[in-house]
């Protein structure tokens, strides 16, 4: 029994979902009803590695209220939340669409996706569906860009695990570079915000006399070998981001790792899914 009055019930903006089982209830930044007796475990069994976070965009649930059908003890919407929710569901259709976006034809779109670089993350493609299904953006193991404000691109686009092919259930092997000399960006152009990438600039002079490498994320090294190439799965939430974006890479130091929080503890600081 979920509830046995409508206080027992409210509206939640769901802003996790499993990734190896279909997901129940709604998608992803959509609005449902959720339970204060029994909360819906919006991972569903999976862990925080295959369960990613969406930093949605806007109030799915603005306006709405959550009622208890005392008759089966459920927590359900209000009927008038319906058409709203039908409309959030083709916005993210479109934001499927706009997140697949290759670097030859970048897609505009009307919805702001960013305000910031930071918000766009390079990712490798890793899963593509069937041949029968038309394929949305870039090949397998090509570089796209997914802004953090955005639901994540479903790369199966619908399909389940029966039928999309997937790298980790392959012998295909990406390239783990694929992204590296790209980075991701706002474009701000024409009033909106749109996740764009572009090729990445790199000086000429990667590190200074002193030892610390001089890019935006500084740490110290002796020599050589106390350097690694490493990928970001976090970021800040409440401050400015320092060097790449989440999913970038940089060069991190054995003697002096970066802490890619900032200092901000683990409830404002975002693992990506890299």
């Amino acid at each position: 029994v979920e509830c046995t009055t409508d206080q027992d019930c409210f509206p939640r903006i769901r802003s996790r979902k499993p990734t190896l089982i279909p997901f129940t209830k709604v998608d992803m930044c959509e609005c449902y009803a959720d339970s204060n007796l029994v909360p819906f475990d919006e991972c569903e069994g999976e862990g925080d590695d295959t369960c990613p976070i969406s930093k949605c965009a806007g109030d799915a649930c603005e306006g709405s209220s959550a009622v208890c059908d005392t008759n089966v003890g459920v927590c359900n919407l209000n009927a008038s939340l319906s058409t709203a929710n039908s409309t959030e569901a083709d916005r993210n259709e479109t934001v499927a669409e706009t997140a697949s976006t290759s670097v030859t034809e970048p897609t505009k779109a009307a919805e702001v996706q960013c305000t910031q670089d930071a918000e766009c993350i390079p990712i490798i493609r890793k899963s593509i569906p069937s041949p029968d299904t038309p394929l949305v953006g870039v090949e397998l193991c090509s570089c796209y860009v997914q802004s953090s404000l955005e639901p994540l691109f479903d790369e199966c686009q619908g399909e389940d695990v029966t039928t999309c092919q997937m790298t980790e259930n392959s012998i295909i092997s990406c390239d783990v570079m694929a992204c590296d000399e790209k980075e991701g960006y706002c474009n701000t152009e024409g009033g909106g915000g749109v996740c764009e990438l572009r090729e990445l600039e790199v000086d000429d002079e990667e590190e200074g006399d002193d030892g610390v490498n001089a890019t935006a994320i500084a740490t110290a090294c002796n020599t050589s070998n106390d350097c690694f190439p490493t990928m970001r799965d976090r970021i800040p939430l409440n401050q400015d981001v320092i060097g790449v974006g989440s999913c970038g890479c940089y060069s991190d130091s054995k003697i002096d790792p970066f802490d890619e929080c900032q200092g901000e503890p683990d409830t404002t600081c975002a693992t990506a899914s890299c």
